[in-house]
């Protein structure tokens, strides 16, 4: 039997383009009739969780270094996980934590492919000052970036990565749409 892919998730440096490369895959699995669910973490971090009057803000770390954002988060995935909707998650998994809550555990249970987005640190530098110019707080991302690049290198080296430097989101998509193999996406 073949194991079906519940959950395709995109992982990498803030800033290399997760968000954007989700949806256009979010879209391309759909125009193939397939059902799917874009699963943005930000959104549930700072929508749903942060937005939460019981969450004390003055103890909140980052998304993927706090552990009560990262036990709600898994279960909004299982949630998810109970339709036959395939996921395209989009979260940095760059701390033990998050990697063995999310990752982990939920590999156990469904079935995970993994692909990291890369692309140089310059690249990387760019495409954070240019949301930064659009508004978007991004110290953390810039302040992060060599130790997301690092952890990154060190705990997925045999996932599946994609170089995105010099390609559209839209091309990265193409990229990982023609990479799954078909057979293991439920219809």
């Amino acid at each position: 039997m073949v194991c079906m892919y519940k959950i395709i998730w995109l992982d990498g440096a803030s800033g290399v383009g997760k968000t954007t490369v989700a949806n256009f895959l979010t879209n391309e699995l759909m125009e193939n009739g397939l059902k799917v669910d874009n699963v943005d973490s930000d959104y549930y971090y700072q929508e749903k969780y942060l937005s939460n009057p019981k969450i004390d803000q003055s103890k909140i770390k980052s998304p993927w270094a706090d552990e009560c954002f990262l036990k709600y988060f898994k279960g909004q995935l299982v949630l998810f996980c109970e339709k036959d909707d395939i996921l395209v998650v989009q979260m940095v998994l760059t701390d033990d934590k998050c990697r063995k809550i999310l990752l982990e555990s939920l590999g156990e249970k469904v079935v995970i492919k993994h692909i990291i987005l890369n692309a140089s640190k310059q690249t990387i530098k760019d495409r954070i000052k240019e949301r930064a110019a659009k508004g978007v707080d991004q110290r953390q991302s810039l302040e992060r970036l060599s130790w997301n690049m690092a952890y990154l290198n060190k705990y997925y080296k045999e996932d599946t990565w994609i170089n995105t430097e010099e390609k559209s989101a839209e091309n990265v998509a193409d990229e990982i749409f023609n990479m799954i193999d078909k057979s293991r996406l439920q219809k």
